[in-house]
């Protein structure tokens, strides 16, 4: 992330440090089905420290800044850890309880409609997308998932990641039973289909927090959830009406109001498909295969044979009223770790849900998912054994798994790869690690589920959820938890050597090739900026234009991700007849190959090399792999953090 973002985010929080109330992230519900208010920051604490002086307290190393924010708000024991680090056989005692503000508390206060009346919110409405006096609308037309150098992201903080997560409560948006139908005040009128209706913008979304995360390269999430809140019963879904839950499925059964959830996600998707201010994933309801579970994160009712027929009409409510207005973004199902369990009979397996789904909502959808990779047994943080209380793998590595978690993540990736294609993309945007098993297992559990998201070449994101809920579900980080997220993808290889030695022991291992064939230690060194200069310098000096987004992002993504090397992503260009129609002579055509891989003009001594080769009758293919295997060009390819590769040429 390059500093202007940082720059444009910190205007834009400073601007909003005199709202203090909060929505927490957390997608789970307390024991009553409600939020748990996080304890925000207050005015005055914020005087006595300016944002400006927040985001500028942290690592300025030159070769850290472009992989991690200006503030890291995760301060870890660091006498502790330095010691440990001495002292080989010393562990880090730190209690969870005495490192809560080790992730703090959501900085960023979101404006949301119960803090704001609803007429400031139908003018932040009104002036969202203007030019003048003209409203106009510029769609987004990239995917910034593409974009961001890391996976990392904390639910309901904008600056902790490259990923912000948020829940929204769908209700909120809507006018209440009494007023439904009718002409109303204070809610802004909305023309769909030639029928008016009423809505504000729902708890949970917040213009400047979205405008700001889109400045910043930042990836924003929303889960939409819908509570019954004794208002808005037309709102859920008939059969679904059992008092108590925490979220319930949408009504799509009622033609009327089914017309009504079509008018709103329209209303939001218009608003939030800007160019400027855009949800970049679209996160429809909350474990949606576990139904009937315990707390009910989305309680359905009725047979459950009629779960995935009405959760895929309300996807495709939602799906069409976004690709309206940009096919950019993605719209995501939500489903839990029980690949291949019922919970009893309480829920549909999550691979079974996938499949009826996939099936309904038809091939030319690009559906998208998102995970809550939780340990099998939530608290059992220790994912590479068995669990203790079943007394066996919950999470063995085959298709028959009962339950998908860091450990065994190839298994819902492949199966998804092989079966749909490597196009429906998967986001891990809920996992907690629990305390309960100490420091030593927390943090091991939290680095071995994120290397294997890493590179799994499926997953986009991972996402924590760090709220104590109790009892043996306290997901608040301990130190070493907390120091292995602020190190993981910094993109300097001695923080990856770092983990190595403190995690690798706790797992029984020697190196992660051991857990994970596709694991590479180059990629842990990706400074996403410097592969998006070599990226744009090899389209200008090959085909002499830019890159456009599209082939920017398919290339920057393959060479971020390790599957392909910087050589070999070259080839294509610099050998193609494209660029040598470009040239009139050899000689000039050699200059640009060079230019094209190193970013620099070639000196005399080497140009008179390479065209010495090429009189002898060697070929150009032969030459460009010569420049591959320079120290130029493995230097620049070591920086970026790709994996320099050759071509494969005969004399």
């Amino acid at each position: 992330m390059n500093n202007k973002g940082f720059k444009v985010l910190a205007a834009m929080l400073s601007a909003m440090l005199t709202v203090t109330a909060v929505l927490p992230a957390e997608a789970r519900a307390d024991q009553n089905g409600q939020f748990v208010v996080y304890e925000s920051i207050s005015g005055n604490n914020m005087e006595q420290q300016p944002m400006e002086e927040i985001m500028d307290d942290s690592d300025t190393e030159k070769d850290r800044e472009d992989t991690e924010p200006a503030f890291c708000p995760i301060q870890a024991d660091t006498d502790s850890l330095e010691q440990a680090d001495q002292e080989e056989t010393s562990d880090i005692q730190t209690q969870a309880s005495d490192t809560s503000d080790l992730f703090p508390k959501l900085i960023l206060p979101d404006q949301a409609p119960s803090d704001i009346s609803n007429e400031q919110a139908t003018s932040q409405t009104d002036t969202v997308l203007t030019q003048g006096s003209e409203k106009v609308f510029v769609p987004v037309t990239t995917d910034a998932f593409k974009r961001t150098a890391t996976l990392k992201g904390i639910q309901g903080n904008p600056v902790a990641g490259d990923h912000y997560f948020m829940n929204c409560l769908m209700q909120t948006g809507f006018v209440p039973d009494a007023q439904a139908g009718k002409v109303v005040g204070g809610y802004k009128i909305h023309y769909y289909k030639g029928t008016p209706y009423y809505f504000t913008i729902p708890t949970g979304i917040a213009y400047e927090t979205i405008r700001a995360c889109n400045a910043a390269g930042k990836t924003v999430s929303i889960e939409f959830l819908l509570q019954d809140d004794g208002f808005h019963t037309r709102l859920i879904d008939p059969e679904s009406r059992v008092p108590g839950k925490a979220y319930y499925a949408p009504n799509m059964v009622t033609d009327s109001v089914k017309k009504e959830y079509e008018a709103f996600f329209d209303f939001l998707a218009k608003e939030f498909s800007a160019q400027d201010c855009h949800i970049d994933n679209w996160i429809l309801g909350n474990e949606v295969n576990m139904g009937n579970s315990a707390i009910c994160y989305h309680y359905n009712g009725g047979s459950k044979n009629s779960w995935v027929p009405k959760y895929t009409d309300f996807y495709k409510v939602v799906y069409d009223a976004v690709r309206t207005y940009t096919s950019s973004t993605r719209v995501s199902i939500c489903l839990d770790h029980s690949w291949n369990d019922a919970d009893e009979g309480r829920g549909i397996p999550a691979r079974t849900f996938l499949n009826d789904f996939a099936k309904r909502v038809g091939k030319g959808v690009d559906w998208t998912i998102s995970v809550h990779c939780y340990p099998a047994v939530l608290f059992e943080t220790k994912i590479w054994e068995p669990s203790a209380i079943a007394g066996q793998k919950l999470n063995p590595n085959n298709a028959n798994a009962a339950f998908v978690d860091g450990a065994n993540l190839h298994v819902m990736t492949k199966y998804v790869k092989k079966h749909y294609g490597s196009r429906h993309r998967i986001m891990l945007t809920e996992q907690g690690f629990s305390a309960y098993y100490g420091e030593k297992a927390q943090a091991a559990a939290f680095v071995y589920t994120y290397y294997a998201a890493k590179f799994s070449g499926m997953v986009d994101c991972v996402i924590l959820h760090t709220t104590n809920e109790g009892d043996k579900l306290n997901f608040q980080p301990m130190a070493l938890y907390a120091e292995c997220y602020r190190r993981i993808d910094s993109g300097k290889a001695a923080d990856a050597k770092w983990i190595d030695k403190k995690i690798l022991p706790i797992i029984g291992k020697k190196s992660w090739t051991e857990l994970m064939p596709n694991f590479k230690a180059s990629a842990l060194a990706v400074n996403i900026n410097r592969i998006t200069a070599y990226v744009r310098n090899l389209y200008l000096c090959s085909l002499g234009r830019e890159a456009t987004e599209t082939e920017l992002d398919n290339m920057v993504t393959s060479l971020k991700s390790g599957r392909k090397t910087a050589a070999s992503a070259a080839k294509g260009l610099v050998l193609s007849s494209r660029m040598k129609s470009r040239f009139a002579s050899r000689k000039d055509y050699v200059k640009a190959v060079y230019k094209a891989l190193n970013n620099k003009e070639i000196s005399s001594k080497e140009l008179s090399r390479y065209m010495k080769q090429l009189k002898k009758g060697h070929t150009m293919k032969y030459v460009t792999k010569q420049m591959t295997e320079g120290k130029k060009f493995k230097t620049i390819c070591k920086k970026a953090g790709m994996e320099a590769g050759t071509i494969q040429a005969k004399k």
